[in-house]
């Protein structure tokens, strides 16, 4: 019943649009037909907005962050790749918003990957590109419907990448207790549990070709990607392979990950320390004794 919801739904919406945008039925039957159809796409709507809330508050009490906890609760809706592109929009102004708002350092466990990015640069030059793009909107279109459009478009356009950009700088990697997850701003992630983790190390690699930004995977090779500014700089090696989290679908596993980290020895050093577990303290020595180092090797 769930599946038939989930297709159901799209599949009225796009019924609806099509009858009237394409003029087979009259003006007046069409919009009997179109109210009637809305009305269907309401009631599947009411009963699985309500399932998605529940869904949302029960990923977000399970432990997910909000990012995921949306795309959880948007798959009642819809299947997951359409889950997915459609809770981009709002993690991409959430990011915003967080950036803006509620900008904190990052924590002791949370590694940044960003400074090599182009994407900064971008958003430079875009916002620096903005307002010549309105004001030649305003001197050379005369339809007033157009100017106001394409300058919504730009500006709108202007604070995407801004909230992408954001979501470089807000969404890090995250040594957890029980887990690592790498994340490529809101386009790719993938928990690894530490179970699954055989050895991790600095290993700088190039990336070649147009691989140079965002999160690619080589299936013959099994090796996955987190590339930034043409370049990964961790390489993490699986006993058992995973599946990256991309934004339509999820990819062929991966035995190896190379991941883009702004400080990879101090990355490296708490992950290994997280599959090692706590080190056991040294013996209290009794005072006045020295150091077997120096009982060694005397002055």
């Amino acid at each position: 019943m769930d599946r038939f919801f989930k297709i159901a739904l799209p599949l009225v919406l796009l019924v609806d649009i099509a009858l009237v945008v394409s003029g087979v039925l009259d003006p007046g039957t069409a919009l009997v037909v179109g109210l009637t159809l809305e009305l269907v796409a309401l009631a599947f709507a009411a009963r699985q907005v309500v399932a998605m809330v529940l869904h949302y508050r029960r990923s977000r009490s399970a432990g997910l962050d909000v990012e995921g906890a949306i795309e959880d609760g948007l798959t009642v809706i819809f299947p997951r790749p359409i889950a997915r592109v459609i809770a981009l929009e709002p993690r991409v102004f959430v990011n915003l918003w967080r950036r803006l708002f509620n900008r904190r350092p990052l924590a002791a466990n949370e590694f940044a990957y960003h400074k090599r990015s182009p994407v900064g640069a971008l958003f430079g030059l875009i916002l620096f590109t903005t307002p010549v793009e309105l004001f030649l909107f305003e001197l050379l279109i005369p339809w007033t419907w157009l100017r106001v459009l394409l300058a919504v478009l730009a500006v709108y356009g202007l604070l995407w990448i801004a909230g992408y950009a954001s979501s470089l700088r807000m969404l890090p990697h995250r040594v957890g207790e029980e887990s690592l997850r790498l994340h490529y701003s809101l386009l790719g992630r993938v928990t690894i549990p530490y179970t699954d983790i055989e050895s991790v190390e600095v290993a700088p690699i190039k990336m070649l070709g147009n691989r140079t930004e965002g999160v690619y995977v080589l299936k013959d090779r099994e090796v996955g990607y987190f590339a930034v500014g043409g370049k990964a700089d961790v390489l993490i090696r699986l006993r058992t392979p995973v599946r990256i989290e991309r934004l339509t679908s999820d990819s062929a596993p991966v035995r190896q990950v190379y991941a883009a980290v702004d400080a990879p020895a101090a990355f490296v050093s708490l992950v290994r320390e997280r599959l090692t577990g706590p080190q056991p303290e040294p013996p209290a020595l009794p005072q006045g004794a020295a150091p077997a180092a120096a009982q060694t090797h005397p002055a």
